[in-house]
């Protein structure tokens, strides 16, 4: 019976911290993906399950190997994973899906995380929109990588981007660019005259 109770309590612990992972970085052109757990709370992600165009894979499984971090994610960690998917996850259109250990795919209570590129409609769309993580018919064009911007609760399209392209690379500037993968020169630093227009930028000077 305690055995019993405990499985329950631990199903139920990880019902709790599912809303708080979130693919961060999806690169379909190397099979990349990376997870962060945005919680306070270390999550046992080993047995969650990816969904691609209705392929389906737990992250334990023999085609997805971890590059970097560990499944096990404590608050705030992330890992990086490679799916080596056969039809799912494709470089040109597919939906990705992270779901619970257990349960349908068919139900919106179990999608943890949802996004989809290349073209609307895809895979697990309708559930994804059930879920409140997508809207249906949206879609990331290009083909990647792209990078979530959101702070973890928040989801749908608006809080992806393409990463890539030229602009200030480092963290400490004014006009930082997180998507920036080339330095181009434009950074500006506190002390030097940084007016974006907006009076409520903190390291704004002159505004």
């Amino acid at each position: 019976m305690n055995k019993f109770l405990l499985i329950i309590g631990m199903a139920l612990l990880s019902l709790g911290s599912s809303a708080q992972l979130r693919f961060t970085l999806v690169d379909p052109a190397n099979a990349q993906i990376t997870i962060q757990n945005f919680g306070t709370e270390a999550v046992d992600i080993q047995q969650y399950r990816l969904c691609a165009l209705y392929e389906y894979a737990s992250l334990s499984n023999s085609a997805v190997t971890v590059t970097d971090g560990s499944l096990n994610l404590d608050g705030g960690a992330a890992v990086t994973i490679n799916w080596t998917a056969s039809i799912g996850f494709n470089t040109s259109a597919s939906d990705l899906g992270l779901y619970l250990p257990m349960g349908s795919f068919a139900s919106a209570a179990n999608m943890v995380d949802f996004m989809q590129y290349g073209n609307f409609g895809q895979g697990r769309e309708g559930v994804a929109q059930d879920a409140g993580l997508w809207v249906a018919g949206t879609f990331l064009e290009g083909s990647g990588p792209w990078m979530y911007t959101g702070n973890g609760s928040e989801s749908t399209i608006a809080f992806w981007s393409t990463v890539g392209g030229a602009g200030c690379t480092a963290p400490d500037a004014c006009n930082y660019n997180p998507m920036a993968t080339e330095e181009d020169g434009s950074c500006v630093f506190i002390g030097f005259p940084c007016d974006d227009g907006n009076p409520n930028t903190v390291d704004v000077i002159g505004a």
